[in-house]
């Protein structure tokens, strides 16, 4: 049962990228979407190592590496939309590069489709560069929605984006010090969406609500609707969507929903799943210090 509810975010995330640019016929696709499927004693982290070096090992990869521009057109599609599953999984500089230009190598011979830049745009949005999604998006007449103008400077902290309802995001910095519990939920994970109504309105975890942290994990897809909507009616306990940098990368956000005790920034435990009765939440809310309680730091 946990097992289902901690991979459904996994799950949805590659989908926002891949149904875009399946390779009919394509090996490499293929077999890279074999490796994600889990194995006996196989955790996640270990299936993207595998899917990378499997990637990596890839002749057209390769050649691709040293220079796209000499890569032969044929081979164009496959290895974009091999990189475009991959960054699904990692935020990785290298393959948002090499999804560049291989896409301007495609521009330029004709062979761009509207998936692969339903694929680019993707990986600017779960990047949080909103400004180059929405030019691509008017660029190629896209039929995706609009993303917010992002307000306020990038800082090396862990920061959100805080939706209003105008249009706009701005970003914000977590509170780090003290106690607190990131909750890595997402609206299109039903899991998570049980675990969001239980959070605020069960009598029994009424006194962790003020250390959880509602983020939502950054995707190919932002759910502005959903975000804002569960804001309207929780003001007290915002959902924010996640600005990714490498702060946030010691945390699992691969799957959800996923509970992280922090102290002072730093991880000290982590639980996955949502059973219904909040055991997940109340394990690490009865790990903060008694002392603690009544006044959060």
């Amino acid at each position: 049962m946990q097992l289902k509810m901690g991979i459904a975010y996994l799950m949805l995330s590659v989908a926002s990228y891949v149904a875009y640019g399946r390779e009919v016929g394509s090996s490499l696709i293929a077999e890279l979407e074999a490796m994600e499927q889990p194995g006996d004693g196989q955790d996640g982290w270990d299936r993207i190592a595998l899917m990378r070096s499997h990637y990596e090992a890839d002749e057209r990869v390769r050649k691709s590496a040293i220079g796209c521009r000499t890569l032969a057109k044929e081979h164009r599609q496959v290895v974009f939309n091999a990189t475009s599953k991959m960054d699904a999984y990692e935020r990785d500089p290298v393959l948002l590069r090499r999804m560049r230009c291989l896409l301007r190598q495609m521009q330029r011979d004709g062979s761009a489709s509207r998936r692969n830049h339903l694929q680019m745009h993707a990986a600017f949005v779960s990047r949080g560069r909103f400004n180059e999604a929405n030019r691509l998006r008017i660029a190629k007449e896209m039929s995706v929605p609009l993303l917010p103008g992002i307000r306020g400077a990038k800082r090396h902290t862990r920061q959100v984006l805080w939706l209003d309802e105008e249009g706009h995001a701005d970003r914000v910095t977590l509170p780090m010090s003290g106690w607190r519990i990131i909750a890595l939920v997402h609206p299109y994970c039903s899991y998570s969406r049980k675990a969001l109504v239980d959070i605020a309105d069960s009598r029994a975890l009424v006194g962790m609500q003020g250390y959880v942290q509602l983020v939502v994990p950054s995707g190919g897809v932002l759910p502005q609707h959903e975000i804002r909507s569960w804001n309207r009616a929780h003001p007290d306990m915002p959902l924010h969507s996640l600005q990714y940098s490498t702060l946030w990368a010691p945390l699992n956000l691969l799957q959800t929903p996923v509970f992280h005790l922090m102290h002072n920034g730093v991880r000290v435990d982590t639980s996955v799943g949502w059973t219904g009765t909040g055991e997940e939440l109340l394990r690490l809310y009865r790990q903060i210090p008694r002392l603690v309680e009544g006044a959060r730091q």
